[in-house]
């Protein structure tokens, strides 16, 4: 447990030194020299840091890299293991704790897989989380229901929309009916017009 607070302290004194390292705080650094520093964390959390891994320390460590990260002209992304993501008090401690929170539903091996809804998708994108930086509300986009796709080079976000319908039965349906009570309204209209009728 000591090496697993350890080995946290030493990756936030890293990213403070890189920050300093490269004049990337807001504090020192001027207006034409801006640069942004990319930060990414993968599977943070998992075994691979420690096997005894502490939900407190972690929690720590994200507060403190959201402290850093805001002093200076950097983002950070830090990806967490599915097995995390059965934890629903942890995971809202997380989302908490981070400006955007998202997460992806992959449909390989599910049932939505063979959904003709899907077939131009490969998952879901869910935003769990907006950010709402100096301001009340944060900005909320047209929809919420995105899908993503995978290519070779690319990772492309889309909005999920329907597929357009291709069997015409159901508007012939509606149109025959349409006649049909057309057709009887004109029935009904000429019997009464044959006689005079005074008010």
């Amino acid at each position: 447990m000591e090496f697993f607070y350890s080995s946290l302290n030493e990756l936030s004194e890293k990213v403070r030194e890189v920050i300093v390292a490269g004049s990337y705080s807001t504090s020192t650094t001027p207006l034409s020299e801006r640069n942004v520093l990319r930060i990414a964390i993968q599977s943070f959390g998992s075994p691979l840091w420690s096997k005894d891994g502490d939900a407190v320390a972690l929690a720590q460590f994200l507060h403190s890299l959201r402290a850093t990260v805001r002093g200076a002209y950097a983002t950070a992304v830090v990806t967490i293991p599915n097995h995390m993501l059965e934890d629903e008090v942890l995971m809202r401690r997380f989302e908490r704790l981070c400006d955007a929170a998202v997460s992806l539903e992959s449909f390989s091996g599910s049932h939505k897989e063979e959904n003709p809804l899907y077939q131009d998708y490969h998952g879901l994108f869910h935003i769990r989380k907006l950010p709402c930086f100096n301001c009340l509300v944060p900005h909320y986009p047209e929809t919420l229901e995105l899908g993503f796709k995978l290519y070779r080079k690319k990772f492309s976000i889309e909005k999920l929309h329907l597929p357009p319908e291709l069997s015409d039965t159901a508007n012939r349906a509606q149109e025959d009916t349409v006649k049909k009570s057309n057709t009887a309204a004109d029935q009904h209209s000429n019997t009464y017009s044959r006689y005079n009728i005074d008010f």
